[in-house]
């Protein structure tokens, strides 16, 4: 049995039982950010932009971000994803309800070459999700040499490493706080660019392949 981070092994040998020994971790891999094309999006926003994406499910925790925004007045905020869901209305309207139409842009589900964009322009890239299993946008925006701020919450700390920084609270100001907290370090060191992206750069599909390889060898040799 294989599963892409210790978070989900341990959740699943949990749930199934069955002893965590066999169960083996296979990170995910990621398509190198050279291999995309970008395209700016029409609708793309004129000032510098936080960004985050998923679909609008209210694990996601996207409606922090709404409330978090109006302590960041110097930023834009670009949610993408599929937003025709009852919490996403719920977004859209609580977006309206706070005067931040004009600061909030929510474009639904955007184009591949939208998103490399999104993800190589944006400041700072932000993740407040209550559970995944692996956290793929956490590393995508990573591997663009961008700061990300994330939940401290299930598969997502194992997959950041020392390479993020966390959501200890879920308070608008304290969020804020976070986000501002990781900028000023993420600028003030000319290297965490370059070390967010060599982290990313650990979850390749050459990596992922040798591990279902060795998984395999180790099943055939028992």
């Amino acid at each position: 049995m294989v599963t892409v981070s210790k978070y989900t092994a341990t959740d699943l040998a949990q749930h199934i039982n069955v002893e965590s020994k066999t169960i083996h971790v296979v990170p995910n891999g990621l398509t190198p950010p050279a291999e995309i094309t970008h395209n700016r999006p029409s609708w793309a926003p004129n000032n510098p932009f936080v960004f985050s994406i998923g679909n609008f499910l209210q694990h996601k925790n996207f409606h922090t971000l709404i409330e978090m925004m109006k302590h960041l007045p110097n930023y834009q905020l670009v949610i993408a994803g599929k937003k025709e869901t009852s919490y996403g209305k719920k977004i859209i309207q609580e977006t309206y309800q706070s005067g931040l139409t004009s600061q909030v842009l929510l474009p639904g589900v955007v184009s591949d070459t939208e998103r490399a964009w999104l993800y190589q322009n944006c400041d700072v890239f932000v993740f407040p999700s209550l559970t995944e299993g692996f956290g793929f946008p956490v590393l995508e925006a990573m591997q663009c040499g961008k700061p990300v701020v994330m939940s401290n919450r299930t598969s997502l700390p194992e997959i950041a490493g020392e390479s993020g920084w966390f959501f200890h609270s879920y308070k608008p100001v304290e969020m804020a706080n976070t986000v501002q907290d990781a900028l000023r370090a993420f600028h003030s060191d000319p290297q965490s660019g370059a070390r967010s992206q060599q982290h990313a750069a650990g979850f390749s599909w050459q990596a992922a392949a040798k591990g279902y390889a060795d998984v395999y060898q180790t099943v055939l040799e028992q």
